[in-house]
């Protein structure tokens, strides 16, 4: 069994058979953590405004949509959706005028702040089998597959026409 292992292992592996135990183990997790957030009674978005608030401090409007990977207009309804709810507050920026920062409030602040706590606690279930040193392995390699390096782009498929016979 172990030469089995030993022999795969120094096999080369394709980027298509990467791609999709990337995506797998992806889309694995993601389920994982959309049922943790869930569970907190608030949508993934709103989730995610609350803890990004919780752990970097006041934000502009549109940087904090760039971080929770939503678009502007969906960034702009969920910080309505917050703030009516007195969780979120809008204020000018003090150094720019053209900036809107996203405030968490007390009790926006009170209610994310056990819920992340639960949440952190249910990632850590996530990820409990792979050793720390494993752990540290893969996200070495996912920062690395994540920085923006020089790749070519990969090109569009070639249009092909019936022919006409």
């Amino acid at each position: 069994m172990a030469e089995r292992l030993e022999h795969k292992q120094s096999q080369s592996v394709s980027g298509v058979h990467l791609w999709l135990l990337l995506w797998k183990a992806t889309k694995a997790q993601e389920a994982y953590a959309r049922r943790s957030v869930e569970a907190t009674g608030l949508c993934l978005t709103d989730f995610g405004i609350l803890e990004a608030l919780l752990h970097k401090g006041p934000l502009p409007v549109n940087t904090l949509g760039k971080k929770i990977l939503i678009s502007s207009g969906s960034m702009t309804a969920a910080v309505d959706r917050l703030e009516r709810q007195g969780l979120v507050e809008r204020r000018d920026s003090t150094t720019d005028r053209r900036i809107r920062m996203a405030h968490l409030t007390p009790k926006g602040e009170a209610l994310i702040r056990p819920l992340f706590t639960v949440h952190a606690r249910d990632m850590e279930q996530a990820f409990f089998p792979l050793a720390p040193s494993e752990r540290a392995a893969l996200a070495e390699l996912l920062r690395k597959l994540a920085s923006p390096t020089p790749r070519q782009a990969p090109r569009k498929p070639a249009r092909t026409r019936p022919s006409r016979s």
